[in-house]
């Protein structure tokens, strides 16, 4: 059941805001929510959609920080040949 609530992996800010909200969140707790759960590493595929073909556009996702998305096309590169652009590839989280 819980797994119905949650924002999926593609999910943007606003929507993850907006999900928290609904249970009593406030924008520092849900940040503070997220920044602790995605300590670590994740993979490439859970937010390649968001840097290279947001919702069907063919571009990214205008609500990504600009440096930080091409901070992440760095780590994650658009390859034609692969079916997605970094399959498997995983990133550490940033210090």
């Amino acid at each position: 059941m819980a797994e119905r609530e949650l924002p999926t992996p593609q999910a943007t800010i606003s929507v993850i805001l907006a999900r928290f909200g609904t249970r009593g969140f406030n924008e520092r707790e849900t940040v503070s929510l997220f920044g602790a759960h995605s300590i670590g590493i994740t993979h490439c595929t859970f937010f390649e959609d968001r840097l290279y073909n947001f919702s069907g556009t063919g571009k990214p996702d205008l609500e990504l920080d600009t440096g930080f998305q091409q901070e992440l096309k760095t780590k994650c590169p658009f390859s034609a040949s692969a079916p997605s652009p970094s399959s498997g590839q995983s990133i550490p989280a940033s210090d």
